[in-house]
């Protein structure tokens, strides 16, 4: 079971545990960077690390079953959190729908590639 999983991981696969806690930080760094681009992009000069600090907190909310991929959760979160250091709703919601759109556009062209080899 997971106990046992867990204690092989432990004891036996120690790297693989430091890698994925490597990749895991990395990945959440330039999540935050992303996040902090498009913030610019919309002519807001929002702090990093508040940036990454939401950003993970978004991650861990959005992770909650309520909605389907977490959507409206991550965005209410995101307004409520960024409203907290005085970025304006509209900007913060405009952000987190570009986000998505990117996100949603990027798997839809990977998806794209990986059918166009699996038909070769």
């Amino acid at each position: 079971g997971f106990s046992r999983t867990l204690s092989f991981y432990l004891k036996e696969q120690k790297r693989v545990i430091l890698l994925n806690i490597f990749l895991t930080l990395i990945k959440s760094i330039l999540q935050a960077i992303a996040v902090f681009f498009v913030f610019l992009a919309f002519g807001v000069k929002v702090p990093i690390f508040p940036v990454y600090i939401i950003s993970a907190i978004i991650t861990i909310v959005s992770l909650i079953p309520i909605t389907v991929s977490g959507l409206g959760t991550r965005e209410a979160s995101a307004a409520f959190l960024y409203s907290l250091i005085g970025v304006k709703t509209s900007i913060v919601i405009s952000v987190y729908i570009v986000i998505i759109f990117v996100h949603y556009l990027i798997g839809l062209l990977n998806m794209l590639l990986i059918s166009k080899k699996v038909m070769n």
